[in-house]
């Protein structure tokens, strides 16, 4: 009977060493998910943030080429002025 209660008492200390340790774990595991969340948080957040900046890359070089191409009726409009400013003072 002694050795029963020993063996009894035995699978008790390991049963709750086990337990512990399953504690140990399932926090360590909700910690993990935490932080996993959070760096699915910021990866959207900079997709979103690259997007943005794609985006007003795309406008920014829009508005150049249109500003390209007033320069160039610009300076062709300034050429024929010119040309007509000297027939007329020619």
């Amino acid at each position: 009977m002694a050795e029963l209660t020993e063996d009894i008492q035995t699978l008790t200390r390991e049963n709750r060493f086990v337990n512990q340790e399953f504690g140990k774990s399932s926090h360590a595991n909700e910690l993990l998910k935490t932080q996993n969340q959070e760096l699915v948080d910021k990866e959207r957040r900079a997709q979103q943030t690259v997007r943005a900046l794609e985006i007003e890359k795309e406008d920014i070089l829009a508005n150049y080429r249109d500003s390209c191409l007033q320069v160039e009726r610009l300076e062709h409009t300034v050429e024929t002025i010119s040309c007509e400013n000297k027939d007329l003072f020619a």
